[in-house]
C-alpha cells in the first residue's frame, strides 16, 4: 500500500509540473491573441457541465484541485461543452 501512495505522490508532482508549463503556455497564447480552447473530457461523461466539474473538484477539495485552480478557463477562452467526444482518441 505504501508503494501505491508514494507512486501517486510522485505522479501528482509530475502533473503539477506539467500543469505549470501548460499554464505558462496558455498565458503566452492569451497575450499573443491566440485562442485557448478547452474541451470536456470528463472520464466518459461527455455531456457533463464543464463549469460544474471544475467547481466540484475545487470546492470538494479533490486531488486535482491544484491543477483545476491553475488551469481553469478564463472568461475569454473557448469552451466546447456541446461537442460530444465518443472515443478517448482521435482516430477510430
Amino acid at each position: 500500500m505504501n508503494n501505491i501512495l508514494s507512486f501517486f505522490v510522485e505522479l501528482l508532482k509530475v502533473a503539477e509540473k506539467i500543469g505549470r508549463r501548460i499554464a505558462a503556455l496558455t498565458e503566452a497564447a492569451r497575450k499573443a491573441g491566440i485562442p485557448v480552447v478547452y474541451v470536456n473530457d470528463n472520464f466518459g461523461k461527455w455531456k457533463s457541465d464543464f463549469h460544474n466539474v471544475i467547481e466540484y473538484v475545487i470546492n470538494e477539495n479533490k486531488p486535482g484541485k491544484p491543477l483545476a485552480e491553475l488551469l481553469q478557463p478564463q472568461d475569454n477562452d473557448c469552451k466546447f461543452e456541446s461537442i460530444e467526444k465518443r472515443k478517448a482518441y482521435l482516430l477510430y
